[in-house]
């Protein structure tokens, strides 16, 4: 058999068969033979996809259109809520949603239905005329080489077909996280404001964000010994943090601390934020020809918010979610979406940078804002889910990775309100979490430099979690 060599181009206008497998992205575990027969022109995408059991066509009526500014990759995506492909729960019903990256003729993709329940599914395809097989694909898994990034990977099952639900970021096990209240930001990194302050000028801390990341994951690929490269891999750390603001009284005096609400109808903002302290770097090495196509890229982020323990809904209800998919939408021409949040002071600890009153999402999709939020009743508790599409094209960042939230002036978040039901002196728990989800370029046979042969990849960071506490205090 012979397997074309670095990153083709990709034929267009014609019908095109590709093959490849189906997998959980936070463990690589595969779950079954993927397929697609895909039609590919400079004004869109049509065809029809084979994957978790479910034959989904592609384009049917209109081609679809490309949503991203990415210089090479281009992203195709869509919510379908026909019978076949939907699920209904408690007289609601849930949608599939598909994405599909292509990269020349290395495509990638995920299914997922909007709901903090569920998982997905991600898939990687190559084109059968070039001599690519089942088979062939099912070895760029490697999951007997791959340090997973998940802190309990055995712990997550992935179905031989449809949807998961373990890996979703509810179920999926979070990340250790190392922080306590002792090293996340208190009170005496306040600096009183001026003249008295007051909201406007209110201070940030945060109720929990780990100050020694441990969010870290890895993949690595080890070629085999006639190749002469021992392996190549790449890494990252994701960090996540939960912050709300000081209340001043007039004269200047602290009236509820960052991790203290008016009892009885007192209410806060709470501000979800997440970054990269070490961006994903590509696995391509350095001699390899597409070394920019290789560069790794961000597609998904997720948030998600509850009551924790035994607190109940009408103890701390939560409401406003911001972003939210009716109320935001991108500047003209330039894909961003900006969020003013109530930062105005650096503050220590993971985010000490803080200072913007911005939050920038890069979203991929240029007729509306594509972000779903999903809210859901859990008995006597609630809960918020974000789902955010990422463009995967450059920003204008000269100081780190182009791709990902890098540093802590740039951050993926989402926030939400809470309004305190409790009598002076009583302790609420809520926790929040969040999962970032990237594409990258990864070897499939062959020896590299210049003999190789690769395929396009999803994954996903670890969920990780925050404890959030605050008293009920006298107003």
């Amino acid at each position: 058999m012979t397997i074309s060599t670095g990153l083709s181009t990709a034929k267009s206008g014609i019908d095109r068969q590709f093959v490849g497998k189906s997998y959980g992205p936070m463990t690589d575990k595969e779950q079954g033979d993927a397929t697609a027969i895909l039609n590919h022109t400079p004004v869109g995408l049509k065809g029809k996809l084979h994957v978790a059991g479910f034959n989904i066509p592609l384009g049917k009526s209109d081609r679809l259109s490309d949503e991203t500014d990415h210089p090479e990759v281009e992203t195709f995506s869509f919510v379908t809520d026909d019978d076949r492909f939907a699920v209904t729960e408690e007289d609601e019903k849930i949608p599939l949603r598909v994405r599909i990256d292509m990269l020349g003729s290395r495509v990638t993709g995920t299914i997922t239905r909007p709901s903090p329940k569920y998982g997905s599914v991600a898939f990687s395809l190559n084109p059968t005329d070039e001599g690519f097989s089942h088979s062939d694909l099912r070895g760029v898994l490697h999951p007997e080489r791959v340090s997973t990034q998940s802190v309990r990977p055995d712990e997550i099952s992935i179905p031989s077909e449809g949807v998961p639900t373990d890996n979703s970021i509810r179920n999926a096990p979070a990340a250790e996280n190392t922080s306590t209240a002792e090293n996340s930001v208190g009170t005496s990194d306040y600096i009183t404001p001026p003249g008295g302050g007051g909201d406007n000028d209110d201070d940030v801390g945060f109720l929990d964000a780990d100050n020694t990341p441990t969010w870290g994951g890895e993949r690595t690929h080890t070629f085999e010994d006639r190749c002469g490269e021992d392996s190549t891999s790449m890494s990252w750390t994701y960090e996540f943090g939960t912050s709300a603001d000081v209340r001043y009284n007039t004269d200047g005096t602290i009236a509820t601390d960052y991790d203290e609400i008016a009892a009885l109808g007192g209410f806060k903002r709470y501000q979800m934020q997440a970054h990269f302290s070490e961006v994903p770097d590509r696995m391509l090495l350095p001699c390899d020809q597409d070394m920019e196509e290789g560069m790794p890229y961000q597609t998904n982020v997720e948030f998600w918010a509850r009551q924790k323990g035994s607190t109940e809904q009408n103890e701390a209800a939560l409401s406003e979610p911001q972003p939210d998919e009716k109320d935001n939408s991108p500047n003209p021409g330039d894909g961003i979406l900006d969020l003013g949040l109530d930062i105005v002071n650096s503050v220590s600890g993971v985010y000490g940078s803080v200072a913007s009153t911005v939050i920038k999402y890069a979203l991929n999709d240029s007729s509306g804002s594509g972000i779903e939020v999903d809210h859901n009743r859990l008995g006597d508790q609630e809960e918020y889910h974000w789902m955010l599409p990422l463009d995967g094209g450059p920003e204008d960042d000269t100081e780190g990775n182009r791709y990902f939230p890098d540093h802590t002036e740039n951050v993926a978040g989402a926030s939400f309100h809470v309004e305190n039901g409790l009598p002076p002196g009583y302790t609420a728990e809520l926790e929040t979490r969040s999962q970032f989800e990237f594409a990258y370029i990864d070897y499939l046979g062959g020896c590299p430099c210049p003999s190789f042969s690769t395929a396009l990849k999803t994954t996903k960071t670890s969920v990780v979690s925050n404890s959030l506490t605050y008293t009920s205090v006298e107003r």
